[in-house]
Order: C-alpha cells, then sequence, then structure tokens
C-alpha cells in the first residue's frame, strides 16, 4: 500500500468517524423530540378531556336554567 493510498484511507476512515458522530447527534435530537411530542399529546388528551367536562356541566346549567324559566316563569307546564 502506498503512502497515497494509506492517506486516502485515513481521511476516508475520519470521515466515516464523523458521520457516525452526526448519525449519533440527529437520533439524539429525534428522541428528544419524540419525548417532548408525547408530553405534548398527553397534555392535549387532558385538556381535551377537561373541555368535555366543562361543557357537560354547563349544558347542564343551562338545561336546568330554561327548564325553571320554562315552567315557572313562562307558566308552560
Amino acid at each position: 500500500m502506498s503512502s497515497d493510498d494509506h492517506g486516502v484511507l485515513i481521511e476516508i476512515r475520519e470521515r466515516v468517524a464523523r458521520m457516525e458522530t452526526r448519525q449519533a447527534y440527529i437520533l439524539e435530537l429525534l428522541t428528544d423530540h419524540k419525548g417532548k411530542m408525547d408530553k405534548i399529546e398527553q397534555e392535549s388528551h387532558n385538556l381535551k378531556g377537561g373541555g368535555w367536562l366543562v361543557s357537560t356541566i354547563v349544558f347542564g346549567v343551562l338545561a336546568a336554567a330554561w327548564e325553571f324559566i320554562r315552567t315557572r316563569l313562562l307558566g308552560h307546564p
């Protein structure tokens, strides 16, 4: 193996090492991103459940108020 071939081989090894480092960094970024997205998705589901609860309570109060208005104030049976 000539010195030129040896130099090329060393350069290729260095490039491969840099590529592996970049791949490890990208994998870490993707893993962190997935964790953050899972957390946001869980919070979204919690908010959605709370929204359903609030809307059900509001609807129940409005229905009861309407019944009161209809029977007591308007005189409908």
